[in-house]
């Protein structure tokens, strides 16, 4: 049959031209980038406008950021795709920025992950919008068009993460228990002020000692003694993760009921992604090479948290974050590492290395269509549970829809456990006048 078809002229698939972001628009162009981690994006933000780059991440408001999402994003698609364009949209729609002249980037995955693919959605969603010629490229991927930075740029990338994680690690421990409201937040400004110096002026040395000393002045923080509050691991899908729009102020909620806040590293995220090579050449079919270029990844990043693991390691109220080495070795007895889609092992990961430093109760923040998330959070807390007994953990789903009543149900009832376990020579932090406290604290000042 296909014998007696005419032959036609074959004619390859034309994609429409996208506009590009070239060096030229380095100069003239305002770079949006979206939230994720508040903290982290502040330091980076910061590091990538010394380079040249006038990056700006916007504010935007829930409401408007989840309509603009679901108007040019279809609902199918995963949540974390509709936060991520509902921002950009948001802020060209708010008329703040010449669309003529600004950018978007993001940052690409290029794997099983569905972030692959927010390139070709956002681009779609723009043309919808009517802003078809703002240029979209990413900061890391396969469409960075003209996008480069000296190699010195990226060791201060590497920089500013370790410093968002060290004052997310020391905020989030001392604030709960501090006599003096506030004076966790006032220090938080100081040495975010001091690292950004630091990010600008200083070398290895000099981070180092600001590492050390932003440690020091934490560690000495009055508390409040024989103060109890339950610890509260969050984990989840990355941007559910530590973006509040995405996760309805979770970290927020968490303290105002009474808990203290542990968030997992964002480094460990970058070393899991360096892992893959590692994962695939012992069980799947890549390359030794690919291997060996991972773990060399990971001996960097080690070198930049050398000196945070040693400065919490010998403090009186902070613990060291582990080797991601020890991380895939706590996955590794619940799932194999051949999980690599998503967050995939490190999600586990993550729950068994909270539950060894023990924090027993833990938020799984799970998004809307994140397939891998799903199996790979609430897919094995049977088997979490069977590893810890007294393990506490909550699944919350992440979407549009989502009630945030019922959010905050399962907070609630979640903390009503774990407060429980209150030990007998210790006091429960709630309804505590510390007045006194407060005098005593002064007059030792």
């Amino acid at each position: 049959v296909l014998s007696r078809r005419k032959v036609t002229e074959y004619k390859p698939l034309v994609l429409p031209e996208r506009p590009h972001f070239t060096p030229e628009c380095k100069e003239t162009h305002t770079i949006l980038a979206p939230q994720m981690a508040p903290i982290h994006f502040e330091l980076i933000q910061h590091v990538l406008k010394q380079y040249g780059y006038h990056l700006v991440i916007p504010h935007t408001e829930k409401e408007d950021t989840v309509n603009k999402g679901l108007q040019y994003v279809h609902n199918d698609m995963c949540y974390p795709a509709i936060i991520v364009i509902g921002q950009m949209l948001s802020a060209l729609k708010s008329g703040k920025y010449d669309p003529d002249h600004t950018s978007i980037v993001l940052f690409q995955t290029c794997g099983e992950c569905r972030a692959t693919n927010y390139m070709s959605l956002l681009r779609r969603a723009l043309k919808n919008a009517g802003f078809p010629q703002v240029p979209v490229f990413a900061c890391y991927g396969l469409e960075k068009d003209g996008f480069s930075m000296h190699p010195d740029g990226y060791i201060q990338v590497a920089k500013a993460i370790v410093y968002g994680d060290l004052l997310q690690n020391v905020t989030n421990r001392m604030r709960p228990y501090e006599v003096v409201p506030g004076s966790t937040d006032r220090l938080f400004r100081k040495w975010m002020d001091r690292c950004k110096d630091e990010l600008e002026n200083g070398g290895y040395f000099q981070y180092k000692k600001t590492i050390r000393e932003l440690v020091c002045e934490f560690d000495n923080i009055p508390l409040v003694p024989n103060l109890w509050k339950p610890k509260v691991g969050v984990v989840g899908e990355i941007l559910a993760e530590y973006n509040p729009v995405a996760n309805n102020r979770v970290e927020h909620v968490l303290a105002r009921e009474g808990a203290e806040v542990v968030m997992p590293e964002l480094a460990n995220f970058m070393m899991y992604m360096g892992f893959d090579g590692i994962s695939k050449h012992d069980l799947l079919d890549g390359s030794w090479l690919k291997k060996l270029g991972g773990r060399m990844f990971i001996k960097v990043a080690d070198f930049f948290l050398a000196p945070m693991r040693k400065a919490l390691g010998e403090s009186k109220h902070f613990t060291a974050p582990m080797s991601i080495y020890k991380v895939a070795e706590l996955a590794a007895r619940h799932v194999s590492l051949g999980n690599i889609a998503g967050e995939g092992w490190l999600l586990p990961g993550e729950m068994a290395k909270l539950m060894e430093e023990g924090v027993r109760n833990i938020v799984c923040l799970q998004p809307w269509a994140c397939l891998p998330n799903h199996i790979m959070g609430k897919g094995v807390f049977r088997e979490m549970r069977r590893s810890y007994e007294d393990a506490n953990l909550v699944a919350m789903d992440c979407d549009a829809g989502a009630s945030e009543v019922n959010q905050l149900n399962r907070l609630k009832l979640m903390l009503s456990v774990a407060k429980e376990k209150c030990p007998a020579d210790m006091v429960l932090g709630e309804g505590i006048d510390t007045d006194k406290l407060k005098e005593a604290a002064a007059q030792e000042a």
